[in-house]
């Protein structure tokens, strides 16, 4: 891409140069749209997968009540609940440690 200074040489070039930098914006909020609409449908099985990494390979029993436990809606909202719940907690938890790291400190 250009430098925008090199071809600002007056206020029409300045318009057009907003313009295209509106579309551009237009363009990149559309995509973080999408990307952000595919992890809120995906999110449940990606949690999944990453709690489960290992059996998700093989094939057998294992593979077969893990697939089956991703594809369905209510488990997969259940993990995510969970799993937001954890990390509330340890959240929590660790904002606890950093206070009390601070109030010694003092």
């Amino acid at each position: 891409m250009e430098n925008p200074r090199n071809r600002l040489t007056g206020l029409h070039s300045l318009n057009a140069e907003i313009h295209r930098l509106r579309r551009h914006r237009r363009a990149l909020e559309h995509k973080i749209d999408e990307r952000m609409e595919f992890l809120q449908g995906n999110y449940s099985s990606m949690v999944m997968k990453s709690v489960f990494p290992a059996i998700q390979g093989n094939s057998g029993v294992p593979s077969t009540i893990v697939e089956l436990l991703t594809q369905n809606e209510r488990i997969k909202g259940s993990v995510g609940r969970v799993a937001n719940l954890v990390l509330n907690k340890l959240s929590d938890g660790l904002d606890f440690i950093a206070d009390r790291f601070e109030k010694n400190g003092q």
